[in-house]
């Protein structure tokens, strides 16, 4: 189970970063989003990867669907060679690791993840985010709000985008 999810985490990361479109940027996000909400929900953080989740899903999506409502692809493309090339070396990476090609050691992360199973980490961990990190959860919400504002004034000026046509 965590080798699907992980799997899926770096190829929602992949066609992300890849892809030329909008359109795929924003699937590409939706599957990082869902496996690492995924992730953190099996090793017990099911309030903090649902926080996660409604994060990506409702702040990020949006800035995909306002670029694409602002480009003009009719038929979008995911990407070029280089991101074909990355992708193929990747997965015959982690064939090679299932394989048994390469170890990277015994136990490490994932040794002492059976014995936790049972347990809800996410109880003090919610309430850490909020009382102890309040300054850094604000600095977040800040950027992201310059951010949101930077792209609206690029893309305010531009007059022979998309929908000044129609």
């Amino acid at each position: 189970m965590i080798i699907i999810l992980s799997l899926l985490s770096i190829c929602g990361a992949t066609i992300t970063i890849y892809s030329l479109s909008p359109y795929f940027s924003s699937l590409g996000l939706v599957l990082l989003s869902f496996s690492v909400c995924c992730f953190l929900s099996y090793f017990g953080y099911s309030f903090l990867g649902l926080i996660l989740l409604l994060t990506y899903l409702g702040g990020m999506v949006v800035v995909f669907i306002y670029s694409s409502a602002l480009t003009l692809d009719r038929y979008p493309l995911v990407g070029g060679w280089s991101g074909f090339v990355v992708v193929v070396f990747f997965f015959l990476g982690i064939l090679s690791y299932l394989s048994g090609g390469c170890t990277i050691g015994t136990g490490g992360f994932f040794s002492s993840v059976s014995s936790s199973f049972n347990e809800s980490l996410d109880w003090s961990g919610s309430g850490l985010l909020y009382y102890s990190y309040w300054g850094l959860l604000f600095l977040v919400g800040l950027c992201l709000l310059v951010v949101l504002v930077f792209v609206l004034l690029v893309t305010f000026g531009c007059y022979k985008g998309s929908l000044r046509s129609l």
